[in-house]
């Protein structure tokens, strides 16, 4: 299995200590906190010599070339007091995290890769990390692959209950499948799915993952009441397709 590069944010901290005979107070060194791309915090945590490119007080931003070229733009935080006596052109030692794109390689079989997808599905800051992370799980629960009921099948329901992603969701509902019958919480997960999601194609998808357990009394209650009062056309009539085919309670 190979993982698409994630890119990893971690906060930006800048210690200024000017390199001209003088330093500057304590009051003076901040916590910079960099808008991170995508992905989790992956501590990297670097001090360098900087020239410090320019410094606005107005917007409160300190850009400094790093020694390998590049041009970093930060925001400097509310604890900084004095960045007008920042000067432009002048050194100062920087320490911050890096941040690193990671191209990892490794089977679904090892824990901690399944332990890296688990925390990607929940990274709010990337839809596309969580999309790929959660194909991921979802493929390994439906091979039947080490996917027991905590872990990464908690991961597929969190994925299914609460992302915002229809696209997500629809994948964590592929993965959760075959423990419908016998999970109850991963049941559950479906029938709520069923009765709240937003998108109908997924939950015309939860109505044909409940079909196996179309005769349960609990699965049958919410499909009757699908079948009778729900507002989408098409998923009434599904609804009622399942029910017709398992007339009896069990």
């Amino acid at each position: 299995m190979t993982m698409r590069s994630i890119k990893w944010a971690g906060a930006i901290s800048i210690v200024a200590a000017l390199m001209l005979g003088t330093s500057l107070p304590a009051a003076a060194q901040a916590q910079v906190q960099a808008v991170p791309r995508v992905g989790l915090t992956f501590p990297s945590t670097v001090t360098e010599r900087v020239t410090i490119e320019s410094v606005d007080s107005d917007t409160r931003t300190v850009a400094f070339f790093a020694p390998d070229g590049r041009l970093l733009d930060v925001a400097a935080s509310d604890a900084v007091k004095n960045l007008d006596a920042i000067s432009d052109g002048s050194m100062a030692d920087v320490t911050y995290n890096q941040v690193i794109p990671q191209h990892i390689q490794g089977s679904l079989d090892d824990p901690a890769i399944r332990q890296l997808l688990m925390l990607a599905s929940a990274n709010a800051s990337s839809q596309g990390v969580r999309d790929d992370s959660v194909g991921l799980l979802a493929a390994e629960c439906r091979a039947g692959h080490a996917c027991q009921g905590e872990g990464i099948r908690d991961a597929l329901m969190v994925a299914l209950r609460y992302d915002k992603s229809e696209a997500v969701r629809m994948k964590a509902l592929e993965g959760l499948q075959p423990y419908v019958a016998e999970d109850i919480r991963v049941r559950n997960a479906v029938l709520e799915a069923l009765l709240n999601d937003s998108d109908p194609r997924i939950r015309a998808a939860a109505i044909t993952e409940l079909e196996p357990v179309q005769a349960d009394t609990g699965v049958r209650r919410v499909l009757s009441t699908v079948a009778n009062s729900d507002n989408n056309p098409h998923i009434r009539t599904v609804s009622r397709e399942v029910l017709s085919r398992t007339p009896v309670f069990q």
